[in-house]
């Protein structure tokens, strides 16, 4: 019976540290956030097309708030845990470039 029943034991154990490694990383953590962010990407490239095409205050501050809507998007990524090294480098080279491009937006 102690035999049975340190088993359970030993079973619940390893069965909840592999529900724990299991949800270590949120859904989104599973796809590509390129993919993700696509609607971000895509609005941050009319904004920057609409600023060219008439820079005034109101278009820079529509540009600067959809770079920062995307730094906002990326951010949340960092919280993946299992990504290969390559991955996290990649993620950190975009919000590097991002916040460059956030800073340096219009230049007037």
């Amino acid at each position: 019976m102690k035999k049975l029943f340190l088993l359970l034991i030993i079973v619940a154990f390893f069965g909840m540290d592999s529900c724990k490694k299991k949800s270590v990383d949120p859904d989104y953590c599973t796809g590509q956030w390129s993919t993700a962010l696509a609607t971000q990407a895509l609005a941050m490239y009319n904004a920057a097309v609409a600023y060219d095409a008439n820079p005034s205050t109101t278009t820079c501050n529509a540009y600067k708030a959809t770079i920062q809507s995307y730094i906002t998007g990326l951010d949340k990524f960092s919280d993946c845990s299992l990504w290969t090294t390559a991955q996290k480098a990649d993620l950190e080279e975009a919000i590097a470039d991002a916040q460059d491009e956030l800073t340096n937006a219009c230049p007037n």
